[in-house]
């Protein structure tokens, strides 16, 4: 059976007030402060709005009126009832923006009802801001619908991720090309390291292989010649490279001769065959 619940109707400013002089628990006691909202108590949107996308314009309704309740608990509710998981986060990320540190009764009770459609890393980041409260520039899990929030995960591990990736190892990036097969790639990056940090042992070795697994001798003498023999921390190594790759473009030039050798005998008619005709 349906229960009629009463709601009385307060401004965002009210609440917050209310919150701020210590009486939430007083607040949620008198009435459920989730549905605490202004103008009206209906959390379903009118049918006669004749609204394409409820969605989208609930997103944009928060973007323009970021302190309307109802809105914010409208937006959670549809999200909730479509499954729709990211909708759900990001309008709950809005909520929490929207209140900072106060109405925790609100932002627990809609965090309750989208839980089971967060991740765990986005339902953990809500909880730990239930006692702080949330600032739009707060480093949390992406959340692209959210219309209150800077940036993807928040400006400082923006910044952060963005520095991550220019200090990047590139013996640790040119590795994953390799794991993926991607050879050009690899020896590329590792060229270019090595130019950048002559005398790191490592790039070398991982080079070398590269250079002995593609029979690239035109790219290792390239190689070679830009190199200050001073600062090359692995001379031993190039040698024998150069040794192997040498030997292997001999066994081809002696394979390719041999071949060409027999094609030429057959294709050439004996003097003495008795079907060559004179």
């Amino acid at each position: 059976m349906r229960r009629d619940i009463r709601v009385r109707t307060m401004s965002l400013v009210e609440i917050v007030k209310e919150v701020g002089n210590g009486s939430e628990q007083r607040l949620s006691g008198r009435t459920e402060c989730a549905f605490v909202l202004p103008g009206s108590s209906e959390l379903q949107l009118a049918q006669s709005q004749n609204i394409g996308d409820p969605c989208a314009f609930l997103a944009h309704q928060v973007a323009r009126f970021p302190s309307d309740l109802k809105v914010h608990v409208q937006r959670i509710v549809l999200h909730v009832a479509e499954t729709n998981a990211g909708g759900s986060y990001a309008a709950l990320v809005d909520l929490f923006i929207a209140l900072g540190s106060k109405g925790m009764s609100l932002r627990q009770r809609m965090l309750d009802t989208a839980k089971r459609l967060l991740e765990r890393g986005q339902y953990q980041a809500l909880v730990r801001k239930l006692d702080s409260g949330l600032h739009a520039a707060d480093p949390i899990p992406c959340a692209p619908g959210s219309m209150l929030s800077k940036g993807t995960r928040g400006a400082r591990i923006l910044v952060e991720r963005l520095d991550r990736h220019e200090t990047r190892d590139p013996l640790d990036e040119a590795r994953s090309y390799l794991e993926y097969g991607q050879l050009d790639e690899a020896r590329r990056l590792l060229e270019e390291a090595l130019l950048s940090e002559p005398s790191r042992l490592e790039l070398h070795l991982e080079l070398l292989e590269i250079y002995r697994a593609t029979l690239d001798l035109e790219r290792f003498d390239a190689l070679w010649k830009l190199q200050d023999a001073a600062q090359n921390p692995a001379p031993d190594a190039w040698l024998e490279t150069a040794e192997f790759l040498s030997m292997q473009a001999l066994c081809d030039f002696s394979r390719a001769s041999s071949d060409r050798s027999r094609t030429e005998q057959f294709a050439t008619p004996d003097a003495g065959d008795p079907l060559t005709i004179r």
